[in-house]
């Protein structure tokens, strides 16, 4: 598995990582575009997201995003990579802590 963050995660990266037939996670930033399409996934379908420690992350949480982004630029195997943002945003739709 092949990991690395928004720095590596070029089209000429990606392409080289498919031809040979690697298994490969890619971190980016999230574009405005992306950010306003949070707003469609259900509280429900968020999950928290864990440490190193695997522990829970306060506020933070993860999401599947795979159909919700236009990746016709990338390899047809992206389509299949699940797609997740770690999230710690108070204006998204994610499932509250009870205060009572």
């Amino acid at each position: 598995m092949i990991r690395t963050d928004g720095a590596g995660g070029t089209h000429e990266v990606v392409e080289d990582l498919t031809k040979r037939a690697l298994s490969y996670s890619l971190g980016f930033g999230l574009t405005a575009s992306m950010v306003d399409k949070l707003s469609l996934i259900p509280p429900t379908v968020w999950t928290p997201a864990y440490d190193a420690e695997q522990s829970p992350r306060d506020g933070a949480w993860v999401v599947e995003l795979t159909g919700l982004l236009d990746l016709s630029g990338w390899p047809a195997s992206a389509h299949t990579v699940n797609l997740v943002s770690v999230l710690s945003c108070s204006s998204l739709p994610v499932p509250r802590a009870s205060s009572g």
